[in-house]
C-alpha cells in the first residue's frame, strides 16, 4: 500500500511532538508575578491604627507553593524585637483569579508596637523582578531599644617634654570626647617601658588616675600627673592614655626617654643545686580596714634564683593577685610592700593577705606562698555618721559581723569587744 506523502509529515510531526515532551531538555514553565496598582490609606501611622491597601497581581504558572503575603518589617530588620518591629497577614482575593486579580489587606498595628521607619512588603518572594513590592511607610511612638555601642575619641594632646630624669614629673594634658561609655568610666594613664616588661620591680612602670580639669565625661580635658621616683629606671618608655577596647580612636601612646641607670637584666634561665626562696618578716600595716579601703603588708623576700619574678599579693577568696613594691634592696634580697583595694561591697569579716613568689630556675616554675596575716574588713562609714555612732559606744563582734553599742561598758552576750 502506498502513503500518501500528507500522511507520511503527519506522523513525523506527531512523531516529534512526543519526543519532545519526553525529552529531559523540553522547556519547563518559569513561574511569575507582577504587583501593580499600589495603594496605601495613607504612609505614616500610630499604634493601634490600621494599614489598609489593595493592589493587582498578574502571574503565570504559579502553584501552592507561592505565597501571596503583606508584612512590615522595621528598616534595620532587628534578629529579635519580640514581635514589636514586624507583622504580617495574607490578603485576601477581591476579583479575578490568581493569574490575574485585584487583592486587600489589613493589618492592625498593636499598642505596643515599636515606632521608626519600616517596609511595607506586597507580593510574593523569591520569584523573579516584579513579584514583590516595597513601600517606605513609618510608625510613631518608641524607638527599638538597642545596644548601647560606647565611643571615645581624643582630639588633642601634649606632654610637657619627651627626656626626664628619675625624681622628675611627666605631666601629660589630653582632650578627650565619649559617647555612651559606662557610668563612673575614667581614661586610663600609665607609663610601661618599651619592652612591654612585667617585671622590673614597679621602676620601670608607673599608672595613675587622670584628673579632670574641664568639661564633663562626655566632652573633657584631662591632665596625668606621673611622679618617677629617683629609683625609676633609665631607658625607653611608653605613655599609654585613652579608654581599652573602646571603638574610635579611644588609646594613644606617646614615646619618653628617661636617663638613669638601666633596669638589671634578668637571665631567662639559671641551674641551681641549691634553690632557695624565703619570705620573712611578714607584717600587717593595720589589722582593720574598711570597705573600699585598702589592705596593707610588708615582707622581706631573700633568693638565689635570678630568674625570680616580682612577689604578688591578694586578699584570699576576695581580690585578684596585684604586683608588690619593692621599698628597699636588691630584686633577690630586698623589702616589699603590698596594697590591695578593697572592694566597697565586699563583705564584712576576717580575710588573709597572702603573698606568692615565682621563679624559673632550672627550667621549672618554682612557687613559694605565705600568709601575711589577718585583716579585719568592717563597715563602709562617713567620718560624720563614725563619729555620732561611735561617740560614747564600744566596737563588738560576732560571727564576722561588728556592731557598735552605745552607753555600754561591755558587750552583750555572745559578742566580743574589738
Amino acid at each position: 500500500m502506498k502513503i500518501s506523502t500528507s500522511s507520511k509529515l503527519l506522523a513525523l510531526a506527531v512523531t516529534s511532538l512526543l519526543i519532545g515532551a519526553l525529552s529531559p531538555y523540553a522547556a519547563t514553565a518559569v513561574p511569575s508575578a507582577k504587583i501593580s496598582e499600589v495603594t496605601l490609606n495613607k504612609k505614616s501611622f500610630a499604634p493601634g491604627e490600621k494599614i489598609v491597601l489593595s493592589y493587582s497581581v498578574t502571574s503565570t504558572d504559579l502553584n501552592s507553593s507561592h505565597v501571596n503575603q503583606v508584612s512590615i518589617v522595621e528598616e534595620s530588620e532587628p534578629d529579635d524585637c519580640e514581635g514589636r518591629c514586624s507583622l504580617a497577614t495574607k490578603p485576601k482575593l477581591v476579583s479575578g483569579n490568581i493569574a490575574s486579580g485585584f487583592w486587600q489587606a489589613e493589618l492592625t498595628i498593636p499598642k505596643n508596637f515599636y515606632g521608626g521607619n519600616y517596609n511595607l512588603f506586597v507580593g510574593y518572594i523569591k520569584l523573579s523582578n516584579g513579584s514583590l513590592s516595597v513601600t517606605p511607610i513609618t510608625i510613631s511612638g518608641p524607638p527599638i531599644p538597642r545596644p548601647l555601642i560606647p565611643t571615645a575619641n581624643i582630639t588633642s594632646f601634649m606632654l610637657n617634654k619627651e627626656t626626664f630624669v628619675s625624681g622628675e614629673k611627666v605631666i601629660l594634658d589630653f582632650q578627650i570626647k565619649t559617647q555612651d561609655l559606662p557610668a563612673g568610666s575614667i581614661p586610663i594613664a600609665q607609663i610601661t617601658n618599651e619592652n612591654e616588661s612585667d617585671d622590673c620591680e614597679n621602676y620601670c612602670s608607673i599608672s595613675v588616675k587622670p584628673v579632670l580639669l574641664k568639661g564633663n565625661i562626655q566632652d573633657g580635658s584631662w591632665r596625668a600627673t606621673f611622679s618617677l621616683s629617683k629609683s625609676f629606671y633609665g631607658g625607653s618608655y611608653k605613655v599609654y592614655f585613652g579608654f581599652v577596647k573602646i571603638r574610635g580612636e579611644s588609646l594613644k601612646f606617646l614615646r619618653i626617654e628617661v636617663d638613669g641607670s638601666p633596669a638589671p637584666v634578668k637571665p631567662l634561665e639559671a641551674f641551681l643545686d641549691d634553690l632557695y626562696y624565703e619570705i620573712t618578716d611578714m607584717k600587717i600595716t593595720s589589722a582593720r580596714a574598711s570597705q573600699g579601703g585598702t589592705a596593707t603588708g610588708t615582707f622581706n623576700l631573700d633568693t638565689n634564683d635570678p630568674t625570680v619574678r616580682s612577689p604578688e599579693c591578694m586578699l584570699k577568696d576576695a581580690t585578684d593577685w596585684r604586683d608588690s613594691v619593692r621599698t628597699s634592696g636588691t630584686y633577690m634580697s630586698g623589702a616589699w610592700k603590698c596594697s590591695i583595694a578593697i572592694p566597697s561591697k565586699l563583705p564584712i569579716g576576717t580575710y588573709i593577705l597572702h603573698v606568692a613568689v615565682v621563679g624559673y630556675a632550672n627550667n621549672e616554675k618554682n612557687e613559694t606562698r605565705e600568709d601575711i596575716g589577718e585583716i579585719t574588713v568592717t563597715a563602709k562609714s562617713t567620718s560624720n555618721s563614725l563619729k555620732s555612732t561611735t561617740s560614747g559606744s564600744i566596737l563588738c563582734g560576732k560571727s564576722g559581723t561588728f556592731k557598735y553599742f552605745p552607753k555600754v561598758k561591755t558587750c552583750p552576750e555572745g559578742w566580743v569587744k574589738k
